[in-house]
């Protein structure tokens, strides 16, 4: 019996010591690092792409897309929690909308922009040869909202 369990342990400790590492085990979750007195939010967000451009509009997409529709939940708690959309299937209802938005000619990018001296962390993903960049980048948040109550998206 005790030479049965030596047996299994030795196996097990040698299958879990063989696995390599790769980005699956880092977060690309959209992080708060803090709130400017104007409104607008500093957050650290991830893309991922074939090169740094791609993986920028990438980034700078997923980050308003998280403040949009899922909320801040990372990071300092100074940031919104709560989506600005809060409406049901809000990102089905107003598809044409949203698409137009995040668009290569869509307006996302006057809500958001690069801080000053940002490096960008990279993180190298072998599993599908793409590298994931990091960026820590500003939206503001009060013309965000002005925009979607101008566009009668939100109330």
């Amino acid at each position: 019996m005790r030479k049965l369990f030596f047996t299994i342990l030795v196996v097990s400790l040698f299958f879990t010591g063989c696995k390599t590492p790769i980005s699956g085990y880092y977060s690309y979750d959209t992080e708060c690092m803090g709130k400017n007195y104007d409104g607008s939010q500093i957050v650290k967000t991830w893309g991922t792409g074939e090169d740094v451009k791609s993986a920028k509009i990438r980034a700078y997409q997923e980050a308003l897309h998280d403040v949009l529709f899922e909320g801040i939940r990372n990071g300092n708690s100074d940031c919104n929690m709560r989506p600005l959309v809060t409406e049901v299937n809000a990102l089905e209802k107003y598809d044409a909308y949203f698409n137009h938005f995040f668009s290569e000619k869509g307006n996302y990018r006057d809500f958001i922009k690069q801080t000053r001296n940002n490096k960008k962390l990279v993180r190298n993903n072998r599993s599908n040869m793409k590298e994931a960049y990091g960026y820590i980048v500003e939206i503001d948040i009060p013309a965000l909202k002005q925009q979607l109550r101008t566009d009668d998206i939100i109330p």
